[in-house]
């Protein structure tokens, strides 16, 4: 793949969690529309209002809408460039730990959907460098934002912004726990090149491998499951040490 098309897929991909989880929590009336068009709304429907922490949140029809969702978002990226479904919202983007590729996308995403974009990246110039805790950070930022893409160096920590914040929260690595936005863009990939990807055994399987740091990839642990519903044969390789863990 170019690389210029890469970057395209990687931007457009990121309008994912934007366009069809974040776009429904967000509660705009015009989001809702935007999906209602392609004839999903049950299943976007169940996606109101929701965070997402784990790839394990979304059901199969979730992760359908989602790929039709970007499937249209690139068109639209490719055709008009962006649009204004999320004219007049904003996006909080808090990331505690070093990011280019994810954080750059989810704020172009953000600008490509009509949206702004609140960036704190540098947290020695926050609270958090007098002490501040994590919930009384996502707390004050949900109450000047519609939704809250976060990243963070410690596992765990995503799941206790939703417990503190009044918006969604997207889950955009926390640590060695997940990454599930990330998987949603590789899963995308695979299927533009494997459209015929199965839910059952009927068929030859699809193989994957995942080669690296295993044990501690936030990434290959949200791809994994959310491959593992779909019939692949998965290839481990890593030294024993950074081998996968069965959690």
């Amino acid at each position: 793949m170019p690389c210029i098309e890469s970057r395209l897929l990687d931007v457009t991909s990121r309008l994912l969690p934007l366009a069809a989880v974040g776009v429904a929590g967000y509660g705009a009336a015009c989001a809702l529309t935007f999906l209602r068009r392609w004839a999903w709304n049950r299943s976007a429907k169940r996606l109101y209002n929701k965070s997402l922490i784990s790839v394990d949140s979304l059901s199969t029809a979730n992760l359908d809408v989602i790929m039709r969702v970007a499937e249209k978002c690139k068109e639209l990226v490719l055709g008009k460039g962006k649009c204004f479904i999320l004219k007049d919202r904003i996006m909080a983007a808090l990331f505690f730990e070093p990011s280019t590729r994810t954080r750059c996308s989810f704020e172009a995403a953000m600008q490509r959907l009509g949206g702004t974009v609140i960036l704190q990246d540098n947290m020695t110039t926050s609270s958090v460098s007098k002490g501040e805790t994590l919930e009384d950070t996502v707390r004050m930022f949900s109450s000047y934002c519609d939704v809250i893409v976060m990243r963070h160096n410690l596992k765990g920590t995503a799941a206790r912004a939703v417990q503190a914040s009044s918006v969604p929260i997207l889950n955009a690595g926390d640590g060695t726990g997940e990454h599930p936005t990330q998987a949603l863009l590789d899963f995308f990939t695979i299927r533009s090149f494997f459209p015929n990807i199965q839910r059952d055994a009927s068929g030859e399987a699809l193989r994957v491998a995942f080669v690296g740091d295993l044990k501690h990839g936030r990434t290959v642990h949200s791809l994994s499951r959310l491959l593992s519903r779909y019939n692949v044969a998965f290839k481990h390789v890593s030294p024993e040490q950074l081998r996968l863990t069965d959690d």
